[in-house]
């Protein structure tokens, strides 16, 4: 008796399975996947000679370059006389252990300000406290880019 029950259920799902792929369902034969949410950018934008487009500052923000980024956060903790800028980790000790820079004293600062909730990116700025010299890296102290020549 139990063998017809299961024959029994395994010809009801496969009835269920083959109804439901018949019927046209859009989720017959796949898992359910939850529609997609609209897009923050609207589909048209304002038209005219006076209208000016939503601000939305993430997307028409210019990308920019990474050693000039570099240089002008330089510049900013030059000018606050070696302190991290509010809201930038930085001024740690930088023990160049790997030997990619000369020998020397430096501190590292992080290029990006610090996004609650995210970890730190590669981008770092390492500057040797004795002479001022300035290194960019992008890739987390694997190579290092001279940001000036000349202090």
């Amino acid at each position: 008796m139990d063998r017809i029950w299961k024959i029994c259920g395994i010809l009801v799902v496969l009835a269920g399975l083959l109804f439901g792929g018949l019927t046209g369902s859009p989720y017959a034969g796949s898992s359910y996947e939850p529609p997609v949410p609209p897009t923050s950018v609207p589909s048209v934008l304002p038209a005219g000679p006076d209208a000016t487009p939503p601000l939305n500052r993430q997307l028409h923000r210019a990308p920019k370059d990474p050693l000039q980024k570099a240089n002008d956060l330089l510049e900013a903790i030059q000018q606050h006389e070696g302190k991290a800028l509010p809201g930038y980790i930085g001024g740690r000790v930088f023990q160049n252990r790997e030997r990619r820079l000369p020998q020397g004293h430096y501190r590292e600062y992080d290029v990006n300000p610090k996004v609650r909730g995210r970890s730190r990116d590669a981008e770092r700025i390492v500057i040797e406290q004795d002479t001022g010299r300035a290194y960019y890296t992008g890739n987390h102290y694997r190579t290092f880019i001279p940001l000036n020549e000349t202090p």
